[in-house]
């Protein structure tokens, strides 16, 4: 009898020993923190011409793949946890503002910052193609496409630019095209935008009918390169103006 009642407390106290270490374990899995990294970053935006906003909230954050998301807050910054390590492509968007990718940030440790993104107001003035004809520049043979915008810049305007699009056809955009060229500079009521002849010769060919269009665009480009086509994809350029043929000499 003493021998049985022995063995019986001695199975009592393994099964409270073994449950010990269950709870101990499942206590170290409750405190173990999150289980990806905490990505974090900051938005700055823009007007069209250059000048810092007094509020950079409400872009949207999103990761491509996955259904994590935030929004910045007045000062840009957005914060996003648990995220899966790796090569991870971000998406920062807002209405009037276009879209913005960052492409393959390595999301790695416990902590990820982004560089700082900034993105702008998308122009609501047209870039006017008026002529296209061919001269010199550092003695080369230069296209030369020069135009206006249909409003003048606010005075308090930066910079300004405007961005063609070329192409084979006449629908060619801001997401549909072969080349593009911008000119940069202050903020003015007219551009030139000079384009390599022998360089379009070489894309094209000679002979070759293309067509171009002229956009206004932010002083912040909220472009990005396609990761399948590898064109540049420009999401925030003013409205669509004048068409020009354009014979590849």
């Amino acid at each position: 009898m003493t021998q049985l009642l022995r063995i019986a407390c001695a199975a009592r106290r393994s099964v409270v020993f073994a449950t010990g270490i269950l709870a101990l374990a499942c206590g170290r899995d409750s405190i173990a923190g999150p289980r990806g990294t905490a990505l974090s970053g900051t938005v700055a935006l823009q007007d069209a011409w250059g000048n810092d906003l007094n509020d950079f909230s409400g872009v949207a954050v999103s990761i491509d793949g996955l259904s994590l998301h935030a929004t910045t807050d007045k000062n840009g910054a957005w914060h996003i946890d648990d995220v899966p390590a790796g090569h991870r492509d971000i998406t920062l968007a807002k209405p009037t503002f276009g879209t913005m990718r960052i492409l393959g940030e390595d999301i790695t440790g416990s902590t990820t910052v982004t560089d700082k993104v900034p993105m702008a107001v998308t122009p609501t003035v047209q870039a006017v193609i008026d002529s296209l004809y061919v001269g010199t520049l550092g003695g080369m043979p230069f296209y030369f496409i020069d135009g206006h915008l249909s409003a003048p810049p606010p005075a308090n305007a930066k910079s300004g630019i405007a961005v063609i699009f070329l192409g084979k056809s006449e629908s060619v955009s801001p997401s549909s095209h072969d080349q593009w060229n911008a000119s940069f500079g202050p903020a003015s009521s007219t551009f030139t935008i000079p384009l390599s002849v022998d360089g379009t010769r070489a894309t094209f060919g000679a002979g070759t009918q293309l067509f171009v269009a002229a956009y206004a665009n932010s002083v912040v480009c909220s472009c990005y390169d396609d990761p399948v086509t590898k064109v540049r994809v420009f999401t925030n350029t003013g409205p669509r103006s004048t068409v020009v043929r354009l014979t590849v000499q």
